[in-house]
């Protein structure tokens, strides 16, 4: 028998099988990536020449498709994201 909490652990196991290349525009994956860079909102802004608050659009919208509740998980995601595809463009 499936419980509640094994459904919510399987859905949460699902969500980090996203790829953010599947899902993400181009200019979203390239917010994700500098992210995973770290770079700051502000930092982004500036490289893109758009406002903060465009950039806050553009990780709120990251945040709700690839189902992320809060900031630290978009960061944490975005840093261990990077670390891989840096990895496998050494290769």
């Amino acid at each position: 028998m499936v419980t509640k909490s094994q459904t919510v652990e399987q859905q949460q196991n699902d969500v980090s099988i996203i790829s953010p290349i599947e899902v993400l525009s181009s200019r979203e994956l390239e917010v994700f990536r500098l992210i995973g860079g770290g770079k700051t909102t502000l930092n982004i802004a500036k490289q893109f020449h758009r406002s903060v608050k465009t950039i806050e659009t553009y990780r709120s919208r990251i945040k709700n498709k690839l189902s992320f509740k809060h900031n630290t998980e978009l960061i944490r995601q975005a840093i261990h994201w990077f670390h891989s595809e840096a990895e496998s463009s050494a290769r």
